[in-house]
Order: structure tokens, then sequence, then C-alpha cells
């Protein structure tokens, strides 16, 4: 009669005693981190380390362009002007001297020092231009005009032509420029008006009906901003129109005295659109109170990976052999028991560092947030799928998952689209894109802090977690082949003694 011990276990004994080999794990986990004030000094590092790299990042970009006054340009000016023979006033062209003369602004500009400076001080030169361009039209016309007011004091018949003419050339060019414009923007709404036909036949085809709505909202806003972009061209074109109808009307009658009326009751519509024909408004969508905000779902979710990578280093994944031996007293400890009894430890402490990173966000940085639970929820869901990866890519494949954890980490920051739009990224990261699990932590956390929009934020969240099954199967499945292989090279490794 064989003894009782060698039966193999009934299916519900074996259940119960790996939940229970799995508590006893964690439970010995907690109790030595309590009873060890080194051990618990060490894991409050870990749950606060992550924090401050997101912390002096994200306070780093606060408001960057705040300080651009800080940046060093020299200016100097060796402009001595040029007066005209036939006009009292000092002018750097050739506008009546009959020279092609234009002004010269030359930027110097050093590259060298820093990647970002010259970027900001190439805008800052090109506003300038801008700027002086448009002070220049303005000014020189409302000059001009009022030349023409007293135009008979200056020039004889053939010259008063002569400027009538340049006069009602340089109008009808802007008149010209508006229309194009015109025409342009209603070319824009045509198209957008045919996408959403193509959009509605779609729709009956496939089975996208919320994509499709949301794609047909943004459409039909876009095309209602053209239509009164349009419709303001079309007004301003009109009432150029009839300035120059005017302003012929009386070069055609040879009145100098109707002439100066007109142009003196048009001066500041003519100066304005020869200056800036066409104004643009931003009007903010889903907007950004500070660049902080902009880049805090980036660092946030770097700093969230940061903490995973942070404890696989400092932690072992696996259970030592003496608590292995004493669980084995009762029954052989599985490689899925020892998956889960570790991994709770490194569960909590994510859980620490994702509501640290959290918090310090919304209420010591001040980032912008419409939603401060689904803002937390979304750190705690990506902290949960991060640290699960990690310890997976560890527990599998030793010192070489910490090297892909790591890697990982690499491909995201360049490839996530988290600092530079995703477009401008070379091929290689525009295809991994989809794929890293960063794209999709920034978007949902995008949603708590401008605003969010239909089922965005969710759809995120659930892509996220569809991470956890390739995860679980790595964990529990595939990695089964090679623990022997792991062994094998940490048995090496140690031979070594320095690695």
């Amino acid at each position: 009669m064989k003894k009782q011990g060698h039966y193999p276990p009934r299916h519900e004994n074996y259940v119960f005693h790996g939940v229970g080999h799995i508590i006893n794990i964690q439970i010995d986990d907690l109790k030595h981190i309590a009873k060890n004030a080194v051990v618990l000094i060490i894991v409050f590092g870990l749950a606060v380390v992550p924090c401050m790299y997101s912390y002096f990042n994200i306070a780093a970009s606060w408001a960057p362009y705040d300080n651009v006054d800080k940046l060093k340009v020299a200016v100097a000016n060796n402009d001595e002007g040029y007066k005209s023979d036939l006009l009292p006033i000092r002018l750097n062209i050739g506008m009546f001297s009959g020279e092609d003369i234009n002004p010269v602004i030359k930027y110097y500009t050093n590259q060298k020092l820093n990647a970002v400076s010259p970027k900001v001080t190439d805008k800052a030169s090109a506003a300038l231009q801008e700027q002086i361009d448009k002070a220049f039209a303005e000014t020189a016309s409302n000059a001009l005009i009022s030349v023409f007011n007293t135009i008979d004091v200056f020039f004889d018949e053939e010259q008063t032509q002569s400027l009538l003419d340049d006069l009602d050339d340089r109008m009808g060019r802007v008149e010209n420029n508006l229309v194009f414009a015109s025409e342009t923007v209603n070319a824009y709404t045509a198209m957008i008006g045919s996408l959403t036909d193509l959009m509605e036949i779609t729709q009956q085809s496939l089975d996208s009906q919320n994509l499709m709505n949301s794609a047909g909202d943004s459409l039909a806003e876009l095309q209602s901003l053209l239509d009164d972009t349009s419709g303001e061209l079309q007004a301003a074109s009109v009432k150029l129109e009839n300035c120059i109808r005017e302003v012929k009307e009386a070069a055609d009658s040879e009145d100098i005295d109707d002439i100066s009326e007109l142009l003196s009751q048009n001066t500041d519509l003519l100066a304005s659109l020869w200056a800036s024909p066409v104004e643009v408004e931003t009007v903010p969508v889903f907007g950004m109170e500070n660049y902080g905000s902009s880049m805090a779902p980036f660092y946030t979710a770097l700093s969230l990976w940061v903490g995973g990578t942070i404890m696989v280093a400092m932690m072992k994944v696996n259970i030592s052999e003496e608590k292995k031996k004493a669980l084995e007293k009762k029954r052989k400890v599985t490689h899925t028991e020892q998956y889960f009894g570790r991994l709770g430890i490194f569960l909590i402490i994510g859980f620490l560092q994702s509501t640290i990173i959290g918090l310090v966000d919304l209420y010591v940085l001040g980032v912008q947030h419409t939603d401060p639970f689904l803002f937390m929820l979304a750190c705690w869901l990506s902290s949960f799928v991060y640290v699960m990866l990690i310890y997976t890519l560890t527990i599998s494949f030793g010192d070489a998952g910490k090297a892909v954890a790591v890697i990982l980490m690499v491909i995201q920051v360049a490839g996530s689209g988290g600092t530079f739009p995703i477009e401008l990224a070379p091929d290689v990261f525009r295809n991994l894109y989809p794929l890293l699990p960063f794209v999709h932590t920034m978007d949902a956390l995008r949603e708590c802090i401008a605003g969010m929009y239909r089922n965005d934020y969710w759809i995120e969240m659930g892509t996220l977690a569809l991470y956890l099954i390739p995860i679980l199967i790595l964990g529990l499945v595939l990695r089964r082949p090679v623990i022997r292989l792991n062994h094998f090279i940490e048995e090496k490794l140690e031979e070594v003694k320095f690695i």
C-alpha cells in the first residue's frame, strides 16, 4: 500500500496551495521591508525618485518663452538713410530715387552653443522682418496718400498721372491677392465637401460609426471656418474694388481736389490693406495654458517607465533559494507562482510611484487639468502596464531583459511624438509609433489636461490595457523554454566575478 503523501494532490488543493504560495511570498516581502530600516529607506527612494525626474523636467520647460529676453542678441545699426530729391522724407529704398536699393538686415546666429536657441532667434528675426515690412508699408502708404492730398504742390500733371497709375497698379495687385486667397479658400471648402460626401458613403459600408461621426464633425467645423474666412476676404476685396473704382473715376475727371478728398476719406483703409491684406486670428482648440502642461504627458510617461526600470535594477525578481525550499516542504513551487508571488511588491511600489508622480504634476507643479481623477487613473494604469512589462522581461530573460527595457525606453523617447510631431520623424519611428505604450499614455493624459473629446480617453486606456495580454503570455508561457538558458548564463556570469 502506497503512502498517502505519494498521491498527486486533488485539483482544489493544488489551486489552494498555489494561491497560498503566492500570498505567502508577497506577505513575506512586506514583512522584510517593515522589519529592515535600510530596505524601507530603499523602497522609499524607489517610490520618490521617479517623481523627481518628472518634476525637474516639467518645471524646467514650464514657460521657456517667457524668458527669451535672457537670450543675448547684439544689434548694430549702420543705417544712414536716404533723402529723396522729390519728397522731404528719409527712406532707405529706391521708391522715389529710381535706384534699386533694398535695405538688408544681416542676421548672424551661433548654432554651436545650443540646439534650440537658434530656432528661437530665427523666429524672432522673422517676426522682426514682418513687423518692419508691415510698419513700413503702412507708414509709407499713409505718407504717400498724404502726399496725394497735396499733389498739386509737388508734381506737374505728367508726374501726377504717373503716380496715380502706380497707385492704381498697387491697389489692383492687392485686390488680385485677395481674390486669389478667396478662391483658394473656396477650393479647400469644395474639397472638404467632397470628403464629407465620401465619408457618408464609407460610413454606410463600414462599421465605424463613432470614428466617422468624429471625423465628420471636425470637417464640418473646418468647412464653417473656411466659409467665414472666404466671406471676409470677399468683403475686403469688394471694399478695395469700390475704392479703386472711385480713384479711377477721380483720375479720369482730372480733378485733383476729388482725388485728394477721396484718398483722405480712405487713408486708414488703404494703408491697412497695403500693409497687411489678410490678418490671421488664432483660435485655440483644446488650448494649453503653458508649455509645461504641454510637455507633462511625455515626461510623466517617461518617469513611470524610469520607475519600473529602477526597480528591476535594485530589486530581485526571483525568490531566494531559501524561501523556495521553505515553500517546497509542502509542495513544489511552480514558475507561475514565482512569477505572481514576487510581482506583488513591484506593483505596490509602482502604484506608489504613479500616485506621487500624478499628485506632484497636478498640485505641486500645477499642471493644467480638467479631471484630476481620470488623470490619476491614467497614471495608475500606465504604471501597472509598464511595471508588468519590465518585470516580465527581466524575469524571463534576466539581465538581457533589463537591457531590452532600456532600449524600449530609448526608442519611445525618440519615436513617441512627445517633443516633436511624429510626422517629422524618420520612417522607422513612424512605423513603430502605433505600437509604443508611451503613445497611449500621453494621449490619455492629454485628454485629461486639455479637455475630453468623445471617447478618446477610454479608447486609449483600453488600448493600453491590451498590452497585458502579450505580457502575460510571455511571462507565463513563452519564458519557460528559456529558464534553463537563463540559469546557465547567470552561472557563467557569477564565475566572471565582475558582471
